[in-house]
């Protein structure tokens, strides 16, 4: 790989200078690209909308969660949630279909919408079905209502289309929704109002209700990768007429600082019991890490399959399912040094979504690849050095191998995707990038545990801080 050697030789370099407390003096001979040697000023922190309803934290430390006595109903369709399947709007429908487009986004705005969901069968009951089935190819895809996302994808729209006997519709604002599904008098129903304010659902669960004020729904927001990051816990109540209110709101868990190793799919969902006890910190960092390995099998297996459908040469394909085998092996080794501290590990839950955009592709490469992934194996090679733990420096050092190709390969992979990109989408990857790296070194604020830095070597902010600039430079360079 074209980038391997010279990253390899950075890498090494940070860790050996970090170990002799010494700076840094290396240069890569621009052969990586990258912009920029560290964070610049700015907010790139994406947020979960609470539907405007004055949502407050009520507990102040973890805790478990939202009482589910009397939830009786679930919105789920066995281990998974299914946006419009089972709605019940006022005048029954032939078919239903929840779509998102990327809007001002380089050369994806106006590109063809992604389907998210449907039920149905189009123009099942129309006339004149050849009509209907043009009309509804041909509803405008510019308009919509703004899903928040989790930060690593690029911004999109969703709207709602239709079919019912010869009439084709379109659903464009979380308002035009709420009107076409009232009475909202269904856990379905009141579930894709939530859902599309940012809010998602524990499957399988019974986690809806009904109620004199409407239908009470338990859903969750956030995460727990990265340090400032929390999950939560609301009681949603959704009125008659669609009025989304959350009444009640628990942290579940703060943030692991130590969730950088691996690449996150974009379809990762938040795991449902993170490890909160002080006494299982080195086991519950090593869990966090494991679910990580292991959600990035997916991830590589989704970056082979659009790679092939976009006709990308052939060695960046077999890098990925190479990369993909590497992670099955770190995901099983990474998990036994979490069971040897006395955690348990569990198994993440990925969406994998449609071939993506050239676009969609490199805005979460620069972020996942060549950014995170390019960070966590650094620190997986200063983890090698630093731990005190014999069998974890022996588990790091062959992982921290491993991801330094994978990271070599997300730069690969970049420089081929962008030399298909125009210059408005080479804009757009350039500041995805750079916001990451803001996010990133913004985290360090919060460290691992003493625990973690010591069994598992994690170096503490002033590390982080010093080889983050270091690498970035010697990338830049």
């Amino acid at each position: 790989m074209r980038h391997h050697t010279a990253l390899q030789r950075i890498i090494r370099q940070i860790t050996l200078a970090s170990l002799a407390g010494a700076p840094l003096a290396v240069a890569c001979g621009g052969t990586t690209g990258a912009d920029g040697a560290g964070p610049t000023g700015g907010d790139s922190g994406a947020s979960v909308d609470g539907g405007g309803d004055g949502a407050v934290r009520t507990d102040a430390a973890t805790d478990g969660g939202i009482n589910p006595q009397g939830f009786d109903k679930t919105v789920c369709n066995g281990p998974n949630y299914e946006s419009v399947s089972g709605l019940t709007p006022a005048a029954p429908l032939d078919y239903v279909e929840l779509r998102q487009a990327w809007v001002n986004v380089g050369s994806d705005a106006g590109s063809p919408p992604t389907t998210v969901g449907k039920d149905g069968v189009a123009c099942a009951s129309a006339t004149n079905k050849s009509k209907c089935a043009a009309d509804l190819a041909a509803l405008p895809s510019s308009e919509g209502w703004v899903r928040p996302s989790d930060g690593n994808a690029p911004q999109a729209v969703r709207y709602l289309v239709f079919t019912r006997g010869d009439s084709v519709g379109l659903v464009k604002t979380l308002d035009e929704l709420a009107t076409f599904l009232a009475p909202v008098d269904t856990a379905k129903d009141a579930a894709l109002l939530v859902s599309e304010r940012g809010y998602s659902f524990v499957c399988p669960s019974e986690n809806a209700k009904q109620t004199p004020s409407g239908v009470e729904l338990i859903a969750r927001s956030g995460g727990t990768c990265g340090a400032g990051a929390h999950l939560d816990e609301h009681r949603i109540v959704v009125s008659a007429t669609g009025v989304v209110t959350v009444a009640e709101s628990k942290l579940i868990a703060n943030g692991d600082p130590g969730c950088a190793i691996g690449r996150r799919p974009a379809g990762l969902l938040s795991p449902s019991e993170p490890c909160a006890d002080d006494e299982c910190e080195a086991g519950a960092f090593f869990a966090a890490a494991a679910r990580l390995e292991a959600a990035s099998i997916p991830a590589f297996e989704q970056l082979a399959r659009d790679l092939a459908w976009h006709d990308a040469p052939s060695d960046l394909i077999e890098e990925a399912l190479r990369a993909r085998a590497d992670e099955v092996r770190h995901a099983r080794a990474t998990r036994e040094l979490a069971r040897g501290f006395g955690a348990s590990v569990e198994a993440p839950v990925v969406v994998i979504g449609a071939p993506r955009s050239l676009l969609a592709m490199a805005l979460e490469n620069a972020v996942e690849g060549c950014v995170r992934e390019t960070f966590g194996a650094l620190v997986a090679s200063l983890q090698a050095e630093r731990a005190r733990d014999a069998d974890v420096r022996e588990t790091l050092s062959r992982i921290a191998e491993d991801e330094t190709r994978h990271a070599a390969l997300s730069w690969d992979v970049a420089r081929w995707l962008e030399s298909q990109l125009d210059a408005d989408d080479l804009l757009a990857v350039a500041a995805a990038r750079e916001a990451a790296k803001r996010e990133l070194f913004e985290s360090f604020a919060t460290e691992a545990p003493e625990t973690v830095q010591h069994v598992a070597g994690m170096p503490g902010r002033a590390l982080s801080e010093r080889a983050f600039e270091q690498l970035f430079a010697a990338l830049a360079a």
